[in-house]
């Protein structure tokens, strides 16, 4: 009766350290590929002032800064002193408005750049 209620007993603990150890691996994986800012960081990031058109060209007036926290900000984000190296770029995809603006957002320079002076 006993060995009976061992082999009942064994899966479940077995699948939960097998659940807890591929947790904290996980949890390792994002803390070593993801975010390099302390906790509680601001960061001053362009977002859309309004909605932006793929295949138009991004304008001073489509975009504003806003501070938000920096741990969530996903690969390719816009910092705000960056911002002008894309204006006057043509995005390639919808920009929804208070959306973050992406690197990822842009068609592939073609060696001409508009320098912009603000």
């Amino acid at each position: 009766m006993i060995a009976g209620k061992k082999t009942l007993i064994l899966p479940p603990i077995v699948g939960l350290v097998l659940a807890a150890s591929a947790l904290w691996l996980y949890a390792e994986q994002l803390d070593s590929e993801g975010c390099h800012y302390p906790a509680g960081e601001m960061v001053e990031v362009v977002v859309a002032k309004r909605p932006v058109r793929a295949y138009t060209v991004l304008t001073f007036e489509d975009v504003q800064v806003k501070k938000l926290p920096a741990r969530f900000m996903p690969p390719g984000f816009l910092k705000a002193q960056e911002a002008h190296l894309y204006v006057g770029q043509r995005v390639r995809v919808d920009v929804e408005r208070e959306a973050l603006v992406l690197a990822t957002d842009f068609d592939e320079p073609d060696g001409e750049y508009q320098r912009v002076i603000f």
